[in-house]
Formats: C-alpha cells, sequence, structure tokens
C-alpha cells in the first residue's frame, strides 16, 4: 500500500512541473522586458516610476534622452532626490558627441536644456559649443551657456574660451567672464584680466577687473 501511495505521488509531482523548468512571473517577465523610449519618458513623470525610467534612458546610446531627464531634473519638488536622473545623465552624455546632441536641439528650449545638460555634466568636449552658444545667443539660452560654461572644469581650453570672451561685443558675455576668472585666484586668470582691463572702456565692467584683480 505505501509503494502505491508513494507511485501515486510521484506521478502527480511530474503532472504539475512546468515543462521547460520553473517560468518567471508576469511581473518578472515584465521587469526583465527592456522599456521602450517612450515607455522610460512616461516612467519620469511619477516619482514612484522615476527611477526605472532614469535607468532605462541612462542605458541607452540615445541623444533624444538627455532632454527628458533634464526636464524631469528642472521640475522637481524641492527636496526631492535626483540621484537617479544625474546618474542617467552621467551615463548617457559622456558616449555622445556634441553634433548627435546638437542634432537633436533645433528648438531654442530643446538648445537650452542641452546646455544645462552640460552644466550638469561638464566635459572639454561642450566648450565650443557653450562659447558659441554664449557668443551668438540671447535671453535665457545666452544665460544658460554662460552660466554652463563656468561649471566647466578649469582646463587650458576653459582659459582660452574665457579669453576670447572677455573681447566679446557682449557686456554681458564680458561680465561673466570677468566674473569667473576673478573666482579662479591664479596668475594666468589675472593675467588675462589685466589684459582686458587696459582696454576695457565700459565704465561698470572697469570697476568690475579692477575688484577682481583686487582680490587676494
Amino acid at each position: 500500500m505505501r509503494a502505491l501511495i508513494a507511485l501515486v505521488i510521484a506521478g502527480c509531482l511530474v503532472v504539475l512541473a512546468p515543462v521547460g523548468g520553473a517560468r518567471p512571473s508576469t511581473r518578472k517577465r515584465a521587469a526583465m522586458t527592456p522599456l521602450s523610449f517612450e515607455d522610460a519618458v512616461e516612467k519620469l513623470a511619477s516619482p514612484k516610476t522615476r527611477s526605472d525610467g532614469a535607468a532605462a534612458l541612462g542605458a541607452m546610446k540615445d541623444a533624444r534622452a538627455v532632454f527628458p531627464l533634464v526636464r524631469a531634473y528642472e521640475r522637481r519638488a524641492e527636496g526631492l532626490d535626483v540621484t537617479c536622473l544625474l546618474d542617467a545623465l552621467h551615463a548617457t552624455m559622456p558616449r555622445l558627441q556634441p553634433a548627435e546632441l546638437l542634432a537633436q536641439s533645433k528648438e531654442a528650449d530643446d538648445r537650452r536644456a542641452l546646455f544645462h545638460a552640460m552644466e550638469l555634466v561638464p566635459e572639454v568636449r561642450w566648450m565650443s559649443v557653450l562659447e558659441q552658444g554664449a557668443s551668438e545667443s540671447t535671453g535665457k539660452l545666452q544665460k544658460q551657456a554662460l552660466r554652463s560654461l563656468a561649471a566647466q572644469k578649469q582646463t587650458p581650453e576653459w582659459m582660452a574660451s574665457m579669453g576670447r570672451l572677455l573681447d566679446s561685443s557682449s557686456e554681458v558675455v564680458r561680465r561673466q567672464a570677468i566674473e569667473s576668472l576673478g573666482r579662479r585666484h591664479q596668475d594666468d586668470a589675472r593675467s588675462l584680466l589685466r589684459a582686458r582691463a587696459s582696454k576695457e572702456t565700459d565704465a561698470g565692467l572697469k570697476a568690475a577687473l579692477e575688484a577682481a584683480l583686487a582680490q587676494p
């Protein structure tokens, strides 16, 4: 009798076992499926799914991902953790060339968002794009380009760019260059500031140059 019961139980186990091994649950199968670009962007709208959307976008080598990530960062609520958005930008931006990013930013606000991304993820490669934006743009676009330039690493390329901006025809641009170089507190920056002070004609900017040069 015991032998018969054991055979019946073994038969039941064979029938109940799924063919090919255990299958993942529906939830696990959904988690294993890569998100589309559109679905990942949609997930950025909710704090509950933002990290999933950001991670998916960060894994894509897609210049389009920069813009929704920056806008999600800009509309963040006070005190909200945006580490996932910054991580995704840091994963995405280094894999892209400036030309790819510019091709996706034909509208003015897209270009502004791109300049903001370059502020959040500074790289030497952005210098020429930002310098051109600062020199040729106006309003919010120029303001963001100048702020992004100020946030870049102070490499020789940055110093050269600041030197050119000191000679800009725009007083707004020259003022930002003076402020950026004034914060450097190094002899190379002072040399550029002194050279500009000798030919600056705007009284307000001359005063700014003198103040920058007077700093220890």
